[in-house]
């Protein structure tokens, strides 16, 4: 199962500004923000976003930082539906060049976003999770493995472990061109 990105999303974290704030004060709220971005509204709608990186553009463009945020926003807003998969984000994301996803629902109000090292993460640590259930599984095939070569009533070796141990010699034999058993 695919787990979807509204499940992981920050509501909290977004900031909004005007359409019409001065460059200058944009900046200035970039400066205390943790996650680097901004989004532009106009008439309660998000129209636009204002990042880090676009801030640095200005500033190397020697770019007026007396006019509206919304003369250097990147519009469009790019965004991605609530029920889009982790691994579609990050897709996404890797196509895109973006460091975040802004996530919207379907009457395209944004409920939140998630940076790439956040999907990142998840994705890390879920292939954790998996390299320890897999690490599990192995050794419980080997103890499985170990019971079946043994007659519980006895503690014999059956058949099973006799095979193993003959096709081992005869690994063994081959191996180093010898014509005996050991």
């Amino acid at each position: 199962e695919y787990e979807q990105v509204v499940n992981l999303i920050n509501r909290n974290k977004i900031n909004y500004i005007s359409y019409n704030m001065p460059t200058k004060e944009a900046i200035m709220l970039l400066e205390n923000d943790l996650d680097d971005a901004l989004i532009i509204l106009k008439d309660q709608k998000a129209v636009g976003i204002v990042t880090a990186r676009d801030v640095l553009k200005f500033f190397a463009n020697n770019l007026s930082l007396d006019v509206p945020i919304s003369n250097y926003m990147s519009s469009p807003l790019q965004t991605l539906r609530e029920n889009t998969t982790v691994k579609e984000a990050l897709d996404f994301i890797t196509k895109k060049h973006f460091k975040r996803v802004i996530i919207a629902n379907r009457d395209g109000d944004i409920i939140g976003l998630i940076s790439q090292s956040e999907l990142t993460r998840l994705l890390y640590n879920k292939w954790m999770d998996l390299t320890r259930k897999s690490s599990d599984i192995a050794k419980k095939a080997i103890e499985f493995e170990k019971i079946a070569m043994m007659d519980p009533l006895t503690q014999a070796y059956n058949r099973a472990k006799f095979e193993k141990v003959i096709e081992a010699e005869e690994e063994r034999i081959s191996r180093y061109k010898i014509s005996y058993y050991s």
